[in-house]
Protein backbone atom coordinates (compact mmCIF):
# COMPACT_ATOMS: atom_id res chain seq x y z
CA UNK A 1 0.00 0.00 0.00
CA UNK A 2 2.80 2.16 0.94
CA UNK A 3 4.76 1.49 -2.08
CA UNK A 4 1.31 2.13 -4.25
CA UNK A 5 1.15 5.47 -2.34
CA UNK A 6 4.54 6.49 -2.96
CA UNK A 7 4.28 5.66 -6.94
CA UNK A 8 0.85 7.51 -7.15
CA UNK A 9 2.78 10.64 -5.36
CA UNK A 10 5.42 10.45 -7.70
CA UNK A 11 2.86 10.72 -10.64
CA UNK A 12 1.43 13.57 -9.82
CA UNK A 13 4.64 15.42 -8.63
CA UNK A 14 5.97 14.50 -12.36
CA UNK A 15 2.21 15.62 -13.94
CA UNK A 16 2.20 19.12 -11.90
CA UNK A 17 6.02 19.47 -13.42
CA UNK A 18 4.96 18.89 -16.87
CA UNK A 19 1.78 21.19 -15.81
CA UNK A 20 4.90 23.75 -14.93
CA UNK A 21 6.72 23.43 -17.34
CA UNK A 22 4.05 23.68 -20.00
CA UNK A 23 2.93 26.96 -18.89
CA UNK A 24 6.32 28.69 -18.40
CA UNK A 25 6.79 27.57 -22.23
CA UNK A 26 3.85 29.02 -23.62
CA UNK A 27 4.38 32.32 -21.31
CA UNK A 28 7.48 32.57 -22.93
CA UNK A 29 6.82 31.72 -26.62
CA UNK A 30 3.13 33.10 -27.00
CA UNK A 31 2.69 36.93 -27.47
CA UNK A 32 -0.46 38.13 -26.84
CA UNK A 33 0.24 41.37 -29.41
CA UNK A 34 0.14 38.72 -32.66
CA UNK A 35 -3.63 38.54 -32.21
CA UNK A 36 -4.50 42.37 -31.91
CA UNK A 37 -5.82 42.59 -34.97
CA UNK A 38 -7.77 39.54 -34.24
CA UNK A 39 -9.21 40.81 -30.62
CA UNK A 40 -10.52 43.69 -32.51
CA UNK A 41 -11.85 41.45 -35.17
CA UNK A 42 -13.77 39.45 -33.02
CA UNK A 43 -14.96 42.52 -30.82
CA UNK A 44 -16.19 44.25 -34.26
CA UNK A 45 -18.29 41.15 -35.21
CA UNK A 46 -20.30 40.73 -31.80
CA UNK A 47 -20.78 44.31 -30.72
CA UNK A 48 -20.17 46.35 -34.08
CA UNK A 49 -17.76 48.57 -32.76
CA UNK A 50 -14.36 49.23 -33.20
CA UNK A 51 -11.39 48.08 -30.49
CA UNK A 52 -8.27 50.08 -30.91
CA UNK A 53 -5.37 48.64 -28.74
CA UNK A 54 -2.23 50.79 -28.82
CA UNK A 55 -0.48 49.90 -25.61
CA UNK A 56 1.11 46.66 -24.78
CA UNK A 57 -0.74 43.21 -23.99
CA UNK A 58 0.91 40.89 -21.73
CA UNK A 59 0.24 37.22 -20.47
CA UNK A 60 1.42 34.72 -18.07
CA UNK A 61 0.01 31.42 -16.83
CA UNK A 62 1.99 30.46 -13.94
CA UNK A 63 2.12 30.75 -10.69
CA UNK A 64 -1.12 33.36 -11.63
CA UNK A 65 -3.34 33.69 -14.84
CA UNK A 66 -1.93 36.88 -15.58
CA UNK A 67 -3.52 39.58 -18.20
CA UNK A 68 -2.25 43.03 -18.46
CA UNK A 69 -2.84 45.30 -21.17
CA UNK A 70 -1.81 49.36 -21.66
CA UNK A 71 -3.96 51.83 -23.70
CA UNK A 72 -7.17 50.56 -25.57
CA UNK A 73 -10.30 52.13 -26.50
CA UNK A 74 -13.68 50.81 -27.34
CA UNK A 75 -16.16 53.00 -30.17
CA UNK A 76 -19.24 54.63 -29.49
CA UNK A 77 -21.98 53.36 -30.55
CA UNK A 78 -23.68 54.41 -33.61
CA UNK A 79 -24.80 58.10 -33.53
CA UNK A 80 -23.10 59.16 -30.68
CA UNK A 81 -20.39 60.65 -32.39
CA UNK A 82 -16.45 60.01 -32.48
CA UNK A 83 -15.65 60.23 -28.63
CA UNK A 84 -14.76 56.70 -27.58
CA UNK A 85 -17.29 54.87 -25.62
CA UNK A 86 -15.02 53.66 -22.70
CA UNK A 87 -11.37 53.71 -22.79
CA UNK A 88 -7.76 53.16 -20.08
CA UNK A 89 -4.67 53.62 -19.61
CA UNK A 90 -3.86 50.19 -18.48
CA UNK A 91 -5.07 47.67 -16.45
CA UNK A 92 -4.11 44.38 -14.76
CA UNK A 93 -6.13 40.99 -13.79
CA UNK A 94 -4.53 37.93 -12.57
CA UNK A 95 -6.35 34.49 -11.24
CA UNK A 96 -4.48 32.10 -9.66
CA UNK A 97 -4.21 28.63 -11.33
CA UNK A 98 -4.51 25.88 -8.97
CA UNK A 99 -8.00 26.61 -6.86
CA UNK A 100 -9.49 27.09 -10.24
CA UNK A 101 -8.84 22.84 -10.52
CA UNK A 102 -11.35 22.90 -6.80
CA UNK A 103 -13.76 25.48 -8.79
CA UNK A 104 -12.65 28.13 -6.31
CA UNK A 105 -11.86 31.56 -8.26
CA UNK A 106 -8.81 33.78 -6.09
CA UNK A 107 -8.26 37.34 -7.74
CA UNK A 108 -5.52 39.15 -7.11
CA UNK A 109 -5.94 42.89 -7.05
CA UNK A 110 -7.68 44.05 -10.00
CA UNK A 111 -5.92 47.48 -11.21
CA UNK A 112 -7.84 49.96 -13.30
CA UNK A 113 -5.70 52.73 -14.34
CA UNK A 114 -6.88 55.74 -16.52
CA UNK A 115 -10.56 54.97 -16.98
CA UNK A 116 -12.32 56.92 -19.47
CA UNK A 117 -16.49 56.22 -19.65
CA UNK A 118 -18.67 58.51 -21.91
CA UNK A 119 -22.35 57.68 -20.80
CA UNK A 120 -25.05 59.22 -23.21
CA UNK A 121 -28.32 59.66 -24.05
CA UNK A 122 -29.92 60.41 -27.23
CA UNK A 123 -32.68 63.03 -27.60
CA UNK A 124 -34.99 59.60 -28.28
CA UNK A 125 -33.63 58.14 -24.94
CA UNK A 126 -31.75 55.39 -26.63
CA UNK A 127 -28.13 54.62 -24.69
CA UNK A 128 -25.01 54.41 -26.00
CA UNK A 129 -25.01 51.54 -23.87
CA UNK A 130 -27.63 49.50 -24.83
CA UNK A 131 -26.33 47.97 -27.74
CA UNK A 132 -23.51 46.13 -25.33
CA UNK A 133 -26.43 44.29 -23.26
CA UNK A 134 -28.81 42.79 -25.50
CA UNK A 135 -31.27 40.61 -23.94
CA UNK A 136 -31.65 36.95 -25.57
CA UNK A 137 -34.95 36.48 -27.02
CA UNK A 138 -37.30 34.19 -25.59
CA UNK A 139 -37.11 31.51 -27.85
CA UNK A 140 -33.40 31.84 -27.52
CA UNK A 141 -33.31 31.78 -23.69
CA UNK A 142 -35.38 28.60 -23.85
CA UNK A 143 -33.15 27.09 -26.15
CA UNK A 144 -30.19 27.82 -24.13
CA UNK A 145 -31.61 26.04 -21.14
CA UNK A 146 -33.05 22.75 -23.06
CA UNK A 147 -29.91 22.48 -24.28
CA UNK A 148 -27.97 23.05 -20.84
CA UNK A 149 -29.86 20.31 -19.57
CA UNK A 150 -29.34 17.83 -21.34
CA UNK A 151 -25.80 18.72 -21.78
CA UNK A 152 -25.18 19.17 -18.19
CA UNK A 153 -27.65 17.42 -16.40
CA UNK A 154 -26.45 16.95 -13.02
CA UNK A 155 -23.65 19.94 -12.76
CA UNK A 156 -22.86 21.02 -9.76
CA UNK A 157 -22.47 24.60 -8.23
CA UNK A 158 -20.28 26.83 -10.65
CA UNK A 159 -17.92 27.93 -7.97
CA UNK A 160 -16.71 26.74 -4.58
CA UNK A 161 -15.47 29.65 -3.48
CA UNK A 162 -15.17 33.38 -5.19
CA UNK A 163 -12.51 35.86 -3.49
CA UNK A 164 -11.16 39.34 -4.53
CA UNK A 165 -7.73 40.73 -3.21
CA UNK A 166 -9.17 44.26 -4.11
CA UNK A 167 -10.12 46.89 -6.36
CA UNK A 168 -7.26 49.56 -7.41
CA UNK A 169 -9.12 52.35 -9.66
CA UNK A 170 -6.38 55.60 -10.17
CA UNK A 171 -7.59 58.78 -12.18
CA UNK A 172 -10.72 57.62 -13.40
CA UNK A 173 -13.06 60.23 -15.34
CA UNK A 174 -16.76 59.19 -15.83
CA UNK A 175 -19.35 61.62 -18.27
CA UNK A 176 -23.07 61.41 -18.46
CA UNK A 177 -24.98 63.54 -21.28
CA UNK A 178 -28.20 63.21 -21.66
CA UNK A 179 -29.23 64.99 -24.72
CA UNK A 180 -33.00 64.55 -23.81
CA UNK A 181 -33.02 66.41 -20.55
CA UNK A 182 -30.27 68.85 -21.81
CA UNK A 183 -28.63 67.70 -18.38
CA UNK A 184 -24.85 66.98 -18.52
CA UNK A 185 -22.65 65.82 -15.50
CA UNK A 186 -18.78 64.68 -15.33
CA UNK A 187 -17.15 63.16 -12.61
CA UNK A 188 -12.82 63.55 -12.31
CA UNK A 189 -10.09 62.16 -10.74
CA UNK A 190 -11.81 59.52 -9.43
CA UNK A 191 -10.04 57.09 -7.30
CA UNK A 192 -11.47 54.18 -5.58
CA UNK A 193 -9.28 51.84 -3.46
CA UNK A 194 -11.00 48.59 -1.80
CA UNK A 195 -10.12 45.76 0.50
CA UNK A 196 -10.57 42.58 0.06
CA UNK A 197 -13.91 41.14 -1.18
CA UNK A 198 -15.68 38.03 -0.78
CA UNK A 199 -18.93 36.74 -1.04
CA UNK A 200 -21.37 37.89 2.20
CA UNK A 201 -18.89 39.90 3.43
CA UNK A 202 -18.67 43.67 4.07
CA UNK A 203 -15.13 45.28 3.12
CA UNK A 204 -13.77 48.31 3.38
CA UNK A 205 -13.69 50.92 0.35
CA UNK A 206 -11.99 54.55 0.21
CA UNK A 207 -13.62 56.64 -2.71
CA UNK A 208 -12.74 60.19 -3.80
CA UNK A 209 -13.82 62.28 -6.80
CA UNK A 210 -14.59 66.07 -7.78
CA UNK A 211 -17.69 66.37 -9.28
CA UNK A 212 -18.43 68.72 -12.38
CA UNK A 213 -22.04 70.39 -13.51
Amino acid sequence: MKRLLKILGWIAVGALSLFVAAAVAISLLFDPNDYRDTIAAEVKKATGRDLAISGELELSLFPWLAIGTGAVELGNAEGFGDEPFAAIRGAELRVQLMPLLKREVRIGRVLLDGLSLNLARDANGRGNWEDLAKPATQAESRAETEDERETHPDDAPALAALAVEGLTLSDARVVWDDRQSGQRSEITALNLESGAIAIGSDFPLELSMQLVN
